[in-house]
């Protein structure tokens, strides 16, 4: 795998990203690591958990999120 410090440095302003940032699954992981398990995220609609106990899912690579919505009405995630 490509180092991605050095794939950033040798980066052109006003061109694409290095090949590699497109198709290296590593790097990839790397992307799912420091964007979705770092920040908020709006992974759905609230009525995909509209009742007390629903359950909605989300996955991208090996990342996943589980939305519940509690019978007292308050929502919880737990990251997978």
């Amino acid at each position: 795998m490509p180092v991605i410090s050095e794939l950033v440095s040798n980066r052109r302003p006003g061109y694409g990203l290095e090949h590699a940032f497109y198709v290296d699954p590593q790097i990839f992981d790397v992307d799912l690591e420091r964007i979705y398990r770092q920040h908020s995220l709006l992974v759905g609609p609230v009525c995909r958990v509209a009742r007390p106990s629903d359950i909605a899912s989300f996955a991208k690579g090996q990342f996943s999120l589980w939305t519940i919505k509690s019978p007292m009405k308050k929502f919880f995630v737990i990251s997978g």
